[in-house]
């Protein structure tokens, strides 16, 4: 009996481990890709201008760490109003939304959709950290392999220029068994032959 609770116990540990291993995710690294992109403010179309394209109009940018890859066209120099929002990817995946009212409170309900090109793996997942804002909500979705969508609603920052960020994950991949792992295993497989082989001797 005491047997049988060990071998179980064995095989039930056994199974947390491997589905605890089995799968990992990792931030996902934009070295060497490009992104395009388009938006929409309150329901209508909205330009983003890519830094790296002469401010033409949804890109491609580049992915690099030095500047940002888009600022939206929503600029209105007769009111003295800056673009809204500047938009920087970093190599190691960590996309970040910064104010650039110099309010804190680009007004209205954002939508992005970013497509990247030359990703070293596909999209699985976003974290977001919204630590420094003080009102509104703000969702990340992954489409495709290639593709995130974000929406923002109502977004208000604690000071101006701030910034919330957003880290890129890959795709979880099976990870490999480590020797531990592989050794548990095999001391549960010995434990539940042993009953067999005893009944088959007698």
């Amino acid at each position: 009996m005491n047997r049988k609770l060990n071998v179980m116990r064995l095989a039930g540990l056994l199974a947390a481990t491997l589905a605890a291993g089995s799968l990992q995710a990792a931030p996902l690294s934009l070295s060497g890709s490009s992104v395009s992109a388009s938006a929409t403010l309150n329901g209508s179309a909205l330009v983003l201008l890519s830094a790296d394209s002469g401010f033409a109009a949804g890109g491609p940018a580049q992915v690099g760490d030095a500047g940002v890859e888009f600022i939206t066209d929503d600029a209105n120099p007769s009111l003295f109003a800056d673009p809204s929002l500047q938009i920087d990817f970093g190599t190691s995946g960590l996309l970040s939304f910064f104010d650039n009212t110099g309010l804190g409170t680009p007004s209205g309900n954002y939508s992005f959709s970013f497509v990247f090109t030359g990703l070293a793996g596909a999209l699985g997942g976003v974290d977001l950290d919204l630590s420094l804002l003080t009102a509104g909500s703000v969702t990340a979705t992954v489409t495709a392999p290639d593709t995130v969508q974000f929406t923002l609603s109502g977004v208000n920052f604690a000071n101006p220029f701030e910034s919330f960020s957003a880290q890129l994950n890959a795709a979880p991949q099976a990870a490999v068994p480590l020797p531990g792992t592989l050794a548990l295993a095999g001391l549960a497989l010995a434990l539940m032959a042993a009953p067999t082989r005893r009944r088959k001797e007698v």
